[in-house]
């Protein structure tokens, strides 16, 4: 098939992994639960993109021992309750487009921090040595806005999820930070390649979201790619 690349079906993965891994982390055989989760998740993107099981499997290897080593020193450094906090999704994968900030996109997660919301960025990547990647600085930024703007609350920090070397960093959200998400959108916007024309293709009458398509692409998307 075309239009995707062995490096969107891996970020898929991480990403259906990441959403379930609250339900690993809680149960009484994180090994073997996190295992079924991989399978399940192997099992619906063979559906999505229409590949053998066994063939995503093989593209995309997911290191279950790291993710499990991952989660045990993060819970050693946060503690369970917190840890338990930033893997339960109050939302996932939320869309919203915002006409005001003239942002769109799709939250990979949402969490619940001490009553608050927090954005959280999945990312199929290895982690720095310390804190986060720029990209991933002013993406967080981006879900920030949205967030604040979907919600009418302030979020003012966030998270990244590597999933590459499992654990989860903070990150404080800066004027400068949502300054700098602006001023992609910018250059987006000025460059023209922000908003093209909708691709159209075969399957679009079978689509349910047909009569809602914008037949436009989000910011977030043209930004970043699937990542």
């Amino acid at each position: 098939m075309e239009g995707f690349t062995a490096e969107t079906v891996r970020s898929d993965l991480l990403r259906e992994i990441s959403i379930s891994l609250h339900s690993a982390y809680s149960s009484a055989e994180p090994q073997k639960a996190l295992e079924q989760i991989y399978e399940r998740a192997c099992e619906d993107l063979a559906i999505v993109y229409g590949l053998a099981g066994e063939k995503i499997r093989k593209r995309s290897p997911v290191n279950i021992d790291r993710i499990l080593a991952g989660l045990q020193a993060e819970s050693a450094r946060l503690g369970r309750e917190k840890l338990s906090m930033l893997l339960k999704s109050e939302a996932v994968r939320l869309s919203h487009r915002s006409d005001k900030l003239r942002l769109s996109g799709a939250v990979d997660r949402i969490v619940a921090i001490d009553g608050r919301l927090r954005p959280v960025v999945i990312s199929a990547s290895q982690p720095p040595e310390n804190g986060i990647y720029g990209s991933d600085r002013i993406r967080l930024a981006a879900y920030s806005m949205l967030v604040s703007d979907r919600f009418g609350c302030e979020a003012d920090s966030g998270f990244v999820e590597y999933m590459g070397g499992w654990c989860i960093r903070e990150a404080e959200i800066r004027p400068g930070d949502r300054r700098e998400a602006l001023s992609v959108r910018r250059r987006i916007e000025e460059s023209r390649t922000a908003m093209p024309d909708a691709r159209r293709g075969r399957w679009c009458h079978k689509c349910s979201y047909k009569e809602r398509c914008t037949a436009r692409v989000s910011f977030l998307d043209s930004l970043f790619g699937n990542g």
